[in-house]
């Protein structure tokens, strides 16, 4: 947790369990050296997967790390260039001398296996820092920690660091990174940890909830945010992604009523006061089959911090694997000082978890009274200042205006999908279409042939 002791293969001096060799594999970090000494364009593809300090063998370390200053300096990387610039920096004699260089190529029997070469070394790096991290946590375990809490959180962040595939890589060659880009966007279907909401529209106009982004939907009580929360979560969970519903607000009994009040198309206000007639049941029972399938948990544990809900996602995604988390809402989120502050810290927590997860962050947020001042009810973005910095914070703002709630004339089932903030693409206004009572947000397009009901106002938040 404590980094100022770091070794150059990213380990902590004091966490270094004695008289036990870590593993590692001096062969695959042999032919990665070796594969881009005889073809340069092997580096980029390296440089993608490992840096430095996942080497374990500090020779190979030193050689990497000259192979990565040279490549920086466009120089190219060659037994000689490679030579002069370990020679030039001390280290030629400190790696085994120029023939230590020469036999590196013995050690490859094709460079088209480079990048398997490189996963190997990134695992067993991984592998050593979970090791030495588990047992500085352990340590300072032992040594009784004051603030159980704190110590819980920085071990969960800690292990995520020490865990991730991706890790802290530090600098990339610009080429390299640029090449993954293209390579990205070559790829057919999805990218990698895209969430679609599953509302056509809308993901026409945003693309989805981005992977390591923390998106936050915003709006007044009856605005929709629960139920299109809950909408995207079993679109997002029908389509196979793994779900995590946190709800600090309704209990799991009721936020079940709500799921299958959308599943069933079943009315929630009979479901919730128990007034089903018998063609409802055959509509519920039928749609058990469909939930029975989908990878979605509920969480209603209250009053949790948001440094508490980073650590059950992240045990989450060790045991069951998770592709989205939805929290609803910032404003039951405990944590101490006053509302803003305490806001404020719950939305850069979550904003870390995304990143830390790689995972997508639906976070919903309540706007206070202020939006109600105003002749024109239609959130803005400023509304959330008073709410904390959350506008800063999060890389998307979605605010829901439903006009019917304030004008009876106004179409009913018109949801305003209004995209304020998006640092990744566009901002403007979608109309979805919305029937609450039936917990049910699409797409116009989508919109059923003949709803059941004209929906009426009711006392709910939605």
């Amino acid at each position: 947790m404590n980094d100022r002791h770091q070794h150059s293969n990213g380990t902590t001096s004091q966490s270094k369990p004695e008289g036990r060799v870590p593993p590692y594999d001096a062969g695959a970090e042999a032919a990665v050296l070796g594969s881009v000494l005889l073809s340069n364009e092997a580096l980029p593809l390296v440089l993608a997967i490992v840096d430095e300090r996942h080497f374990y063998i500090e020779a190979h370390r030193r050689i990497f790390a000259a192979m990565t200053s040279l490549a920086n300096s466009n120089v190219p990387v060659d037994h000689v260039t490679l030579g002069t610039a370990l020679k030039q920096a001390g280290d030629l004699e400190k790696i085994g001398g120029a023939q230590k260089l020469s036999l590196l190529t013995d050690s490859v029997a094709t460079v088209a296996n480079v990048e398997h070469y490189a996963r190997i070394v990134k695992e067993k790096a991984i592998v050593r820092q979970t090791i030495y991290t588990a047992s500085e946590i352990a340590a300072e375990g032992f040594n009784n920690p004051a603030d159980v809490d704190e110590w819980l959180a920085r071990a969960a962040t800690s292990i995520m660091a020490a865990t991730s595939t991706s890790g802290n890589k530090g600098a990339v060659p610009v080429m390299a990174a640029i090449k993954k880009a293209i390579s990205y966007l070559e790829q057919e279907g999805d990218p990698p940890g895209l969430v679609k909401t599953g509302i056509g529209k809308l993901d026409e106009f945003t693309g989805g909830l981005w992977p390591g982004l923390l998106t936050v939907m915003a709006g007044r009580p009856s605005m929709g945010k629960s139920a299109e929360a809950l909408n995207i979560a079993f679109n997002a969970s029908l389509a196979g992604k793994k779900v995590k519903y946190d709800t600090m607000e309704d209990t799991e009994l009721l936020t079940s009523f709500r799921l299958l009040s959308r599943a069933a198309g079943v009315d929630l206000e009979k479901i919730v006061l128990r007034e089903l007639r018998r063609e409802h049941w055959p509509k519920i029972l039928g749609s058990l089959g469909s939930i029975d399938k989908i990878p979605f948990w509920f969480d209603e544990s209250r009053g949790m911090t948001a440094q508490e809900i980073r650590r059950k996602a992240a045990a989450h995604k060790h045991y069951h694997g998770l592709d989205l988390l939805v929290v609803d809402h910032l404003g039951r989120i405990a944590g101490d000082g006053k509302l803003y502050e305490r806001t404020t810290e719950a939305a850069l927590v979550l904003s870390d978890t995304a990143h830390e997860l790689g995972i997508p962050v639906l976070l919903n947020v309540q706007l206070s009274r202020e939006v109600e001042k105003r002749t024109d009810k239609r959130p803005l973005l400023s509304d959330l200042r008073d709410s904390g910095q959350i506008e800063e914070v999060a890389r998307s703002v979605w605010l829901l205006y439903r006009p019917h709630y304030y004008y009876e004339d106004e179409d009913p089932h018109e949801l305003q999908h209004i995209v304020a903030k998006a640092s990744h693409g566009r901002t403007g206004m979608v109309k979805l279409w919305c029937d609450l009572p039936h917990m049910f947000i699409c797409d116009p397009r989508d919109r059923p042939e003949n709803p059941n009901r004209p929906m009426e106002q009711k006392q709910m938040d939605y």
